[in-house]
């Protein structure tokens, strides 16, 4: 809700002002009364027109808006915090339809604040037209009837321009109903500056600014965190307090007051409140606006903000390029509403200056700023002024000089290792160097070309590792061109593909026998690593061997175990060649024969230096184990045996030799 309703019931003993008896028509018989004019206080009491015994009720009629906070509250006299009070009033109010809206039934003693929102502080009407206010003297709880005023007064913000139509006294010298108005507001600001802005139809006498209630220096009361003025303020001075009144013949404070000379002239004060700087006390005042002659709306506010707007830019202001607008965009904060935002620059060093008006698109306000030639320095000061006169700014400069764009590319965006790529593109303007930066993983390269006058620019380059690569190009920048990047690039390079085609010597070998693998890798190449594997159910064997310029190789190896063993083939990854295998070949390996042993050994014993020891002993040794173990022999080789006992050797000499022959029987 966006007004406040103060009903305010104050002893008071001081006189009333005709003028404030003026707005109101009393009806004895009904016991009510009409209020024309929700500012001036409404006095109860037994020198009063108002006036209720023990158990009588009285009821205030006012005209409210919908939607504004009236600050309605009930104090004077009557209020007793002490042990026994003897004077107890409550307020009832009804909408304009008759309906009870809010009942305030507060303690004997105590004082009552009329309200209807969460906090209970103001009143804040949902239609607007003539609202009652009952006021009763309980007769259950009160044992006198002591005197009281009633206060109803609109409440407004600080900050905030409002308006409000005012006329002169008329041709008789007599105030009107708006010939004065007044309002509640609250501040612990230390200065305070009322501003009111006077059409020419209008001559006002005075605007008048009363500080009324202090709670935490014990200025009035304190109900539900407002500040409710005591009887004794109204119409007279305490100190800075008090005194309020709305007719040009009541009392002011000089120091918190302007007057108007002549029709339509403003009228503006700054008023050094009570509070002092570092205070955080919530002082309560009324503002009352008094006119003169003629009539108007006046527009009129109260200022506690005196902070300039604080003014933000949105992308930094680094840079300004040739031939191009510069587009300048703010952020503006301030407690109050910003006015205007504009720029104000030069090009020639403070000689001339020139100003751009900036405008709110969203949250933020947009400008721009003309054209500069290359090779300059632009000065800037961003200003910023709130409804209330203050201004914020923020300076800067930045140089203008030409853009440089880029427009290039690759040739392909797939290729193979080994393979070259093109790089060609323009740059604009053309400059003198531009560098191609090459980046795979943690590798980077930078390649610097010069282009031709128009600009362009071609290199051929070989990537050094496959992978997923990127290529931007650079400028660095000079007098007259900004540094400049290009979009990045993207291409792959796919390593190389391989096959590998092999073969055994033999698909089946003897234990221990050498087999040997042999094959070729494509691509023919020099130094390719291909790895040959040998596996049975319970072994395995790994050798690395490397391609010779045909891309030939082979291995030979020498199964230690009977069985079937399975042969691969693998061309290694060397980071450009992707790798390949052969298909899975079969060995078979079977196990020595006696034969073979004897063979095998007998091979041992003929390799050197075996073979003389073996020369030695054929007569002796050899021979002896030949015919001492010639049955086990025939049992292992049974072709031995198939000789036996078909012929006879004869020794015979031959040239001193001697020789051994089979003879036939």
């Amino acid at each position: 809700m966006g007004c406040l309703l103060a009903i305010v019931l104050i002893l008071s003993s001081s006189i009333v002002p005709a003028s404030a008896k003026l707005w109101a028509s009393h009806d004895e018989s009904d016991r009510e009364s009409i209020i024309q004019k929700p500012v001036d206080p409404v006095f109860i009491g037994a020198n009063e027109t108002i006036f209720m015994e023990k158990g009588e009720e009285w009821s205030l009629y006012y005209h409210l808006e919908a939607g504004k906070r009236y600050h309605v509250f009930l104090v004077g006299e009557w209020i007793n915090n002490g042990t026994e009070p003897v004077t107890d009033y409550d307020i009832y109010t009804y909408t304009p339809n008759g309906l009870l809206a809010t009942t305030h039934t507060e303690s004997a003693g105590l004082p009552e604040q009329v309200a209807n929102d969460e906090r209970h502080q103001y009143y804040v009407p949902e239609t607007t037209g003539d609202y009652r206010f009952r006021i009763i003297n309980d007769p259950r709880d009160s044992k006198n009837n002591h005197s009281a005023v009633f206060m109803l007064i609109e409440h407004i913000d600080t900050n905030v321009r409002y308006t409000r139509f005012l006329e002169g006294r008329n041709e008789d010298d007599e105030e009107l109903l708006n010939t004065g108005w007044a309002y509640e507001l609250n501040t612990s600001a230390p200065r305070i500056r009322v501003y009111v802005d006077v059409p020419d139809s209008l001559d006002m006498y005075e605007v008048r600014l009363y500080a009324m209630a202090n709670p935490d220096a014990g200025i009035g009361y304190s109900l539900s965190g407002l500040g409710v003025p005591s009887g004794d303020l109204f119409d007279n001075f305490a100190g800075e307090y008090g005194g309020f009144n709305t007719s040009c013949k009541g009392e002011r404070n000089v120091e918190a007051m302007a007057s108007c000379e002549y029709s339509g002239q403003d009228m503006v004060f700054v008023y050094d409140t009570p509070n002092s700087v570092n205070a955080t006390s919530n002082i309560f005042y009324y503002l009352a606006l008094i006119a003169e002659h003629g009539e108007g709306t006046v527009e009129f506010y109260v200022q506690t903000d005196f902070n300039p707007p604080n003014i933000t830019l949105v992308e930094p202001l680094e840079r300004g390029y040739a031939g191009e607008e510069t587009r300048v965009e703010v952020s503006v904060e301030d407690e109050v509403e910003v006015g205007r935002v504009w720029v104000e620059y030069t090009d020639d060093g403070g000689e001339t200056w020139h100003e751009e008006e900036l405008a709110l698109q969203g949250d933020v306000y947009v400008g721009d700023l003309p054209p500069f030639s290359p090779d300059v320095y632009v000065n800037y000061t961003i200003c910023a002024e709130d409804d209330f006169g203050n201004v914020g700014t923020m300076e800067g400069g930045f140089p203008v000089k030409n853009r440089v764009t880029f427009n290039y590319g690759v040739s392909k965006s797939k290729l193979k290792a080994g393979q070259k790529l093109l790089v060609s593109g323009t740059v604009s303007p053309s400059v003198d160097t531009v560098t191609l930066q090459f980046v795979c993983g943690g590798f980077n390269e930078s390649i610097e070309v010069a282009p031709d006058a128009t600009g362009s620019f071609s290199y051929s380059y070989e990537p050094r590792q496959t992978g997923k690569w990127s290529l931007q190009a650079l400028y660095g920048g000079d007098e007259l061109n900004f540094p400049a990047s290009g979009d990045p690039v993207s291409f792959t390079v796919e390593k190389e593909p391989t096959s590998v085609f092999c073969s055994l010597s033999s698909s089946e070998v003897k234990k221990n026998h050498p087999v040997t693998v042999s094959g070729t890798v494509m691509p023919s190449m020099q130094g390719l690593a291909v790895q040959v594997v040998f596996t049975s159910p319970t072994s395995y064997h790994a050798e690395t061997v490397v391609t010779d310029a045909s891309g030939g190789f082979s291995y030979s190896f020498k199964p230690s175990e009977v069985g079937v063993w399975n042969l691969l083939v693998q061309v290694l990854d060397d980071g450009v060649h992707a790798p390949s295998q052969s298909d899975l070949m079969e060995l078979t390996v079977a196990p020595l024969t006696p034969l073979d042993m004897v063979v095998g050994a007998l091979l041992t014993m003929v390799t050197p230096p075996y073979q003389y020891l073996t020369i030695g002993l054929a007569g002796a040794g050899a021979a002896l184990a030949v015919y001492k173990g010639r049955d086990h022999l025939t049992s292992l080789f049974p072709s031995l045996a198939a000789g036996r006992g078909k012929g006879r050797v004869k020794k015979r000499s031959v040239k001193r030799t001697q020789r051994y022959r089979r003879t036939k029987r």
